[in-house]
């Protein structure tokens, strides 16, 4: 052995073991799509500039827009989630489109506030 050996030589391990492997993203672009969605909500508008209001640390209108659509969609979306769950454990029977349109029949506010196309893309990351 002499010391222009690399380390490799050395210690003979697989590079393949510890390589990181990520999970498969579905859906990745889903929260961007969601949020530039809910901006036109003016509901979502009124309650963000309530929001600002008790933060007067944040004077940067992209801070207080990245802050509270952080925290709304860690109240809101977790709700949405659990709710979906729910309804496809009592409707195992639907596909995605028919589990879309019963959804948004049952929970009419859902259907209001994100939209069919949301619900589905919520479902869909559901289901996988």
């Amino acid at each position: 052995m002499q010391l222009s050996d690399s380390i490799s030589n050395l210690l003979q391990y697989s590079k393949l073991d510890y390589l990181p492997t990520f999970p498969e993203a579905i859906d990745p672009t889903f929260l961007f799509d969601l949020k530039q969605h809910i901006e036109n909500n003016p509901d979502y508008r009124a309650k963000r500039r309530a929001w600002a209001k008790t933060k007067p640390q944040y004077r940067d209108l992209y801070r207080i827009k990245y802050e509270f659509f952080e925290e709304w969609v860690g109240e809101h979306l977790s709700l949405l989630e659990d709710d979906i769950k729910v309804f496809l454990c009592e409707h195992s029977d639907l596909n995605v489109d028919e589990a879309t349109q019963a959804f948004c029949m049952k929970w009419k506010g859902y259907s209001s506030t994100y939209g069919e196309e949301f619900v589905r893309r919520a479902i869909m990351r559901r289901v996988k």
